[in-house]
């Protein structure tokens, strides 16, 4: 399973041209198991947006369905 930090979540969901080297985008693209983020990178993305940092298209909600659901990644909880 390949588990994806914050930035690298968001980049390769919002299609950021330049952000992720194309290397990294074939990594994901073709990773044979799942793909995962962490749960605490939900949390992560709310502040962020709370606190003007990044903007995002929908709301905050919407966002994560489209985000994880829609694209197939799989949620890990936060576990100690």
């Amino acid at each position: 399973m390949m588990v994806l930090d914050t930035h690298t979540w968001l980049w390769w969901i919002q299609g950021t041209a330049d952000s992720l080297p194309s290397k990294t985008k074939a990594l994901i693209k073709h990773e044979p198991g799942p793909v995962g983020i962490a749960s605490v990178s939900c949390l992560e993305v709310a502040w962020l947006a709370k606190k003007g940092r990044i903007v995002l298209p929908v709301s905050v909600e919407d966002f994560f369905t489209k985000a994880i659901e829609q694209a197939g990644l799989v949620l890990l909880p936060l576990t100690p």
